[in-house]
């Protein structure tokens, strides 16, 4: 949509979405030093794989959509053109080395505190009856 209206267009995600040869794909294995200490060539492949394997299972339905509103079909996820922002602290999960400048990780995104919020009458008996958490 964003490019139908001509604007920028970035990917906001709380998991570390991107190929690297330092993690196994979606967090899954084992590595045999420490975490993030060396790359795998296998890993790389595998993630490189997944990524493939994820497009083609969403491409269908993207494409249909851009196909509805008039834009070109895109033929993969177009990883290395859109700015990605991973949407947690570095401290939970370090920035890989194998990260392209494209992949940013600015922190979580926390919407300061309404100060004049009253919450509904329903919400508020919900919160009086039980013990806090």
């Amino acid at each position: 949509i964003g490019q139908l209206l001509n604007v920028p267009v970035i990917v906001l995600s709380t998991v570390p979405f991107w190929p690297t040869s330092y993690m196994a794909p979606l967090g899954v294995g084992k590595h045999e030093n420490e975490p993030y200490a060396k790359p795998s060539m296998m890993w790389g492949l595998a993630n490189k794989a997944f990524t493939k394997i994820g497009w083609s299972v969403q491409s269908t339905a993207i494409n249909n959509l851009r196909s509805a509103y008039g834009l070109p079909k895109q033929k993969d996820l177009e990883l290395c053109s859109t700015p990605y922002y991973f949407i947690y602290s570095p401290l939970v999960m370090p920035r890989l080395p194998d990260y392209p400048d494209i992949v940013k990780m600015p922190g979580y995104c926390i919407m300061p505190p309404k100060e004049d919020y009253t919450p509904s009458e329903e919400l508020a008996a919900f919160l009086k009856a039980g013990e806090p958490p």
